[in-house]
């Protein structure tokens, strides 16, 4: 019996503790209004030091590129663009030279609803 209350104990304090996990990057979104039916989105991930963020223009066969994610259906997106310093390298576990940010990233995209009756969501 002790070691089953060990065994209980030890997977709450586990399940406690992966509670009090950070994430490495913390993000901030911001939205312009163009005034020409179109709107800015910004995304800025501040990122925690030793981590990195990949670019959103990575092929196929390397990690998942940073994306940006609507819920609101019927948005025409434009391309992301990165404004932030990137750096590129040859990175050997992926076989391929890999774009990703480090300290900080800024991601922009320029977005169209089809209505301007719809509430924006992601």
């Amino acid at each position: 019996m002790k070691v089953i209350n060990t065994f209980v104990l030890l997977i709450l304090v586990i399940g406690v503790q992966a509670q009090n996990i950070k994430s490495p990057v913390s993000w901030k979104f911001d939205i312009s209004n163009n005034n020409d039916g179109t709107y800015l989105v910004t995304a800025k991930a501040d990122i925690d030091k030793s981590w990195y963020v990949y670019s959103s223009k990575i092929g196929d066969d390397g990690p998942i590129p940073t994306s940006i994610e609507y819920l609101t259906p019927q948005i025409n997106k434009g391309e992301i663009n990165e404004l932030s310093e990137r750096i590129e390298n040859y990175d050997s576990l992926f076989e391929m030279t890999l774009i990703k940010f480090k300290k900080e990233a800024i991601f922009t995209q320029i977005i169209k609803p089809e209505s301007s009756d719809k509430k924006l969501k992601g």
